[in-house]
């Protein structure tokens, strides 16, 4: 094996383990120290990969992207309010799917400031991903609003923000507190899920 491949193979062990740290542990209390030992590697090789914990999360992030993106690179439905109905019922999916990565991706959404220098090529990538989910839904509501099968009471970039927003607030409410949601309010997944879609429609389609 060439030595070349061999440093590829090892940054991939290297990010297998970043992944099961931060998913066992969480991002914020997982520690370099933590993902040496799960890679059984030295600290100094780590570091010869990685630089610092930023950008492990940002390779893993790249994984977690990589099968959201996959899961919405042919949206369903030539209607614009079938296919927001397949925007939202996948993106639901995915974060139930793959809750781990859901809630890495969602802290990555909700981090309080965006990097200043993308100069690192998996920093590029999940911003490139990121761009392209949310160009996703952004289209589907320009097409709406171009059919005239949405209203223009709302701007589409505004309008997309919001539902973008209302999207992780929502799954990450029905992963995290799931037992809460389920025992105390007496409240099933897929109904609060099913209002949700409903309320999206109904502005979304309220002409003025």
């Amino acid at each position: 094996m060439r030595r070349d491949e061999k440093k590829a193979l090892l940054k991939e062990k290297i990010i297998d383990a970043a992944e099961t740290v931060f998913f066992e542990k969480g991002y914020v209390v997982a520690t370099m120290d933590d993902v040496c030992k799960n890679a059984d590697i030295s600290k100094r090789t780590l570091y010869i990969y990685f630089l610092g914990k930023d950008q492990l999360i940002m390779a893993v992030l790249n994984r977690g992207f990589d099968v959201l993106k996959r899961a919405f690179a042919s949206p369903q439905g030539n209607d614009p309010i079938d296919r927001l109905n397949w925007i939202v019922e996948n993106f639901i999916r995915f974060s139930f799917d793959y809750p781990e990565y859901f809630m890495l991706i969602a802290q990555f959404e909700n981090q309080p400031m965006d990097f200043d220098e993308r100069i690192d090529p998996d920093v590029e990538a999940v911003y490139a991903k990121a761009n392209f989910m949310f160009g996703v839904l952004l289209d589907c509501l320009y097409d709406g609003i171009a059919q005239n099968r949405i209203g223009r009471a709302f701007d589409p970039v505004n309008a997309a923000i919001i539902i973008w927003s209302s999207l992780f607030g929502l799954c990450t409410t029905l992963i995290k507190k799931r037992h809460y949601v389920k025992a105390e309010l007496n409240r099933d997944p897929s109904d609060v899920i099913a209002d949700a879609l409903a309320m999206v429609r109904n502005a979304l389609t309220h002409h003025s």
